[in-house]
């Protein structure tokens, strides 16, 4: 599993740790993003990035971050220019 970054942890606002994420659901109400680890809502740390998902994390129901097959196609569709 490869984050977006080289792995590096983002800090402020949203990381992409949550975007690229197979399980992510997108924004459910206004500043409130779910994905099916969290449904009623990411926990800001790991949505800010201050946390990795690659690992458990309490209240995720056994998922963690896994790589989005169509984020991969996206991110290297856009850095091929």
């Amino acid at each position: 599993m490869v984050l977006p970054n080289n792995g590096e942890i983002i800090t402020g606002g949203n990381s992409g740790q949550c975007i690229s994420c197979r399980w992510y659901l997108g924004e459910i109400r206004q500043g409130v993003h779910a994905c099916e680890a969290f449904l009623r809502g990411i926990p800001m740390p790991i949505l800010r990035g201050e946390i990795d998902h690659r690992t458990p994390h309490p209240n995720d129901n056994g998922i963690q971050w896994e790589e989005s097959a169509e984020w991969r196609k996206f991110y290297d569709e856009a850095l091929a220019g």
